[in-house]
């Protein structure tokens, strides 16, 4: 109809004035906006059908993360108050290595340990680049991860040389630390860091105040900056309760297991009414499907 119009506003030009002209140019566009509209009603592979998109992208994202509650109760030598900070935590972890731990005099015990934060964010790196529907999908880490997992690379996040080839991974890392999934590991992995780290400088001060004890002795002195207890709460309603052996012997045991009590009874009250209020989000938005996207986030 549209273009059969046109050639009709064409052969007729010669004979209308150039007033009747422009009437019939704003009652041609005017048709071509009704019928994208009509067509389109949300702009799919438009802004609205885009923005739509990657709302639900987020809330999906979201709900990833509070389709179970962990509760954690620690007693901790001090409360640094540092925040999370992507770039710097992944530095940090990138960072940890066999000979540099050694270097330090680090005790095989805890070398093992501070290895098992690096290696599982090289797994989680693994799981995400293999996978097909991910934008960071990388063929050949299938082959890496089923043939030879301990030839996991992370990315570099601080390259010797800043050429073409140490912007690129420095690129990588920008993309890998955009992924949610990915900072959700990497949150985790460095607050327990952060534990190993405590106990560590802990160990170094007790090293100065007692120069005669050996480390053994002094780690097994220090009770501060460990799990004591944990509590896992998923979605069907399973639940999960974990404590350490030193608890038992514990001189404030019966406060800390009080406590622990009591972070559970306020973690799911407030889990529950936040998981209950991104289920009433996305059913106001496929209810208000049909009026519109963009009038649903005016209100």
């Amino acid at each position: 109809m549209f273009d059969k119009s046109q050639r009709s506003y064409k052969t007729k030009s010669r004979s209308i004035s150039s007033q009747e002209a422009q009437k019939v140019s704003q009652q041609i566009n005017s048709q071509k906006a009704i019928e994208k509209v009509e067509t389109n009603p949300l702009g799919s592979g438009g802004k609205a059908g885009e923005a739509l998109q990657n709302f639900a992208r987020s809330i999906g994202e979201v709900l990833i993360d509070i389709t179970a509650l962990e509760v954690n109760t620690m007693v901790v030598d001090r409360i640094t108050g540092a925040k999370f900070i992507p770039w710097q935590t992944y530095r940090s972890v990138y960072d940890i290595n066999e000979a540099d731990l050694h270097r330090r005099n680090i005790p095989q015990s805890e070398c093992d340990r501070y290895l098992s934060l690096r290696k599982k964010l090289e797994i989680e790196y693994a799981l995400i680049t293999s996978d097909s529907s991910s934008p960071l999908y990388d063929e050949r880490m299938l082959e890496i991860l089923s043939a030879s997992p301990d030839d996991i690379t992370l990315p570099n996040p601080h390259p010797s040389d800043y050429d073409r080839e140490g912007k690129l991974e420095i690129q990588r890392v920008q993309k890998l630390l955009q992924n949610s999934s990915f900072i959700r590991a990497l949150r985790k992995v460095g607050e327990l860091k952060a534990c190993l780290d405590n106990q560590k400088r802990q160990v170094e001060r007790l090293k100065m105040e007692h120069p005669d004890r050996n480390f053994k002795e002094l780690h097994e002195g220090m009770n501060t900056d460990m799990i004591y207890a944990q509590t896992i709460v998923q979605l069907d309603g399973d639940m999960i309760n974990r404590y350490a052996k030193e608890i038992l012997d514990h001189p404030q045991r019966d406060l800390i297991l009080q406590l622990h009590h009591e972070s559970v009874a306020s973690g799911e009250k407030q889990w529950r009414g936040l998981f209950e209020f991104f289920l009433g989000l996305i059913q106001q938005v496929v209810s208000q499907r049909e009026g519109g996207f963009f009038d649903f986030l005016r209100r």
